[in-house]
């Protein structure tokens, strides 16, 4: 799967300890999509998500991808990952 350099470069905004200055994650993870993509890339990254998360793929799946993304901020489980992705999707709407 390919996955859009939009959502490449927007995993790299997201890195270990860099939530601690927000209140929540959903504040944290909206706050980061407006900071570091146009709307364009929004689009782009919601049309993605949109595909990814309403077809087959497994939670492990999902942490197989952000695995692959060049991102040091690490979920526990697939199914964290795909409660991340799903705010990102809703944050870039």
């Amino acid at each position: 799967m390919k996955v859009p350099e939009e959502l490449e470069y927007l995993a790299t905004c997201f890195f270990s300890r860099s939530d601690l200055e927000y209140a929540t994650t959903q504040e944290w993870v909206h706050t980061t999509v407006r900071k570091f993509l146009t709307a364009e890339q929004k689009k782009v990254v919601r049309q993605f998500l949109d595909e990814l998360l309403s077809g087959s793929q497994t939670d492990d799946d999902l942490q197989r991808l952000w695995q692959r993304l060049d991102s040091d901020y690490r979920f526990n489980s697939g199914a964290a990952v795909r409660r991340f992705l799903t705010m990102i999707q809703d944050a870039s709407g």
